[in-house]
């Protein structure tokens, strides 16, 4: 709950702190990565956001790899009942609305944020990254999973009415992350055919983000807000 807490306040370091004390697992950093996932993106915390997204992807990638490694190990021992179970786990994590949201959100920033000189290519590298794996594995929106997991957190919320509010919020989610991605990848095509005022247009963004990302403020401190707020509930 304290982690929830931070979250609507932006405390972006103090949840990445609990997580540590927490020791999530994979399963775990999957079901109740709604704690933290939007948080640095809608705070403007965008290099935490670029740091969080990319370690989430890191994870997705790492862990289709072991499971593959499972199963082969799985077939090699005649261990036959264990290969469906593990091919469920795999779909779910491979199609989980964190795992195409944080690759969505990385692209846009990571398109926004890199300073143009590392990226070679120009606009061909920009309007790849932005379309990313698009042409060759395109995002099956029908298959995406909900692998959130409410039952952590003590509720006087009846059952019924969780399970509703997951349904209505992960559709939510999934339009979404669904807009994003239709207009980055818009946005890519229109590159790949060369329009070069177009892309004029976008470099000159991309410096103007890049000049206020490298301007380095002071983080906004919101401790001492929370500290008030809790003061006001608790009187």
């Amino acid at each position: 709950m304290l982690c929830r807490l931070y979250g609507i306040f932006g405390c972006v370091e103090r949840i990445k702190e609990m997580e540590k004390q927490i020791q999530l697992k994979f399963i775990q950093k999957d079901s109740l990565a709604f704690l933290r996932f939007f948080t640095p993106y809608h705070f403007g915390r965008f290099k935490e956001a670029n740091i969080y997204y990319t370690d989430l992807g890191v994870m997705f990638d790492m862990n289709e790899r072991e499971t593959n490694e499972c199963l082969v190990n799985a077939y090699k021992n005649n261990s036959f009942a264990q290969i469906q179970n593990l091919i469920e786990f795999s779909e779910k994590a491979n199609n989980s609305i964190f795992s195409i949201g944080a690759d969505i959100l990385n692209r846009i920033l990571t398109v926004c944020f890199t300073p143009l000189e590392e990226k070679s290519g120009g606009e061909e590298k920009l309007a790849s990254i932005l379309i990313g794996d698009e042409k060759s594995h395109p995002i099956d929106w029908d298959k995406l999973s909900d692998n959130r997991d409410f039952s952590v957190f003590p509720t006087i919320i009846s059952d019924k009415l969780i399970k509703q509010l997951a349904e209505y919020s992960f559709t939510q989610m999934k339009n979404y992350f669904y807009l994003k991605n239709a207009i980055i990848t818009a946005i890519g095509n229109i590159g790949n055919i060369l329009l070069e005022d177009k892309i004029a247009k976008l470099e000159l963004a991309m410096v103007e983000c890049n000049s206020v990302l490298n301007n380095k403020e002071k983080d906004f401190e919101v401790g001492s807000l929370f500290r008030t707020v809790t003061r006001i509930f608790w009187r």
